[in-house]
């Protein structure tokens, strides 16, 4: 009987496996997904902090007028209550944290302080906890309810070393313009 040879020869029409390529993607491909990946969260990094600073600075105007009906006409008042405060308030402020030697609380970015006003009233001040980074605006509130606004552009009232000691003069000057009140 004679044995039958059978040949391991590739089909018609495939490559032979020397240039077979493998499958996936090659560095080239890596590389540019890795370029478009990096270029996407260099735009979102800037937008994503401005959101946060925005929201940081909404939060510390609405804020307001609530702690200012919690110290009421009480010049000085502690805001160290407000964190314990009953209710709605106090889910609110779950974040909130009491800094006794600065007499601040501090809340989202910003720190508040009651301040007496040249009448010997209550006003209240907020200002970023960092400056350019928590926010950038100073906000007061005045003994009607007023709320006003400071650019705070070159980040002169930041933290608890700097807060903003032109509470004590009238609002309206020095840089300060009206937002809402009653």
């Amino acid at each position: 009987m004679t044995s039958a040879r059978t040949s391991t020869l590739p089909l018609a029409g495939s490559p032979p496996a020397a240039r077979v390529r493998r499958s996936g993607l090659g560095w080239i491909d890596r590389l540019t997904l890795g370029g478009i990946g990096l270029v996407v969260v260099l735009v979102s990094i800037p937008r994503v902090r401005a959101f946060a600073m925005h929201s940081n600075q909404a939060d510390a105007r609405a804020l307001l007028p609530t702690l200012g009906e919690l110290v009421g006409g009480e010049p000085g008042a502690s805001l160290a209550r407000a964190g314990a405060g009953a209710g709605t308030l106090a889910r609110r402020l779950q974040d909130a944290r009491w800094l006794a030697a600065a007499g601040a609380l501090r809340h989202h970015g910003y720190l508040f302080r009651s301040v007496r006003s040249p009448g010997g009233g209550a006003r209240l001040a907020a200002w970023p906890w960092h400056a350019g980074r928590t926010g950038s605006l100073a906000f007061a509130l005045d003994e009607d309810g007023v709320v006003w606004t400071h650019s705070n552009a070159e980040g002169r009232w930041s933290g608890p070393e700097r807060p903003p000691e032109a509470l004590e003069r009238e609002l309206g000057a020095g840089g300060w313009k009206r937002v809402a009140g009653r």
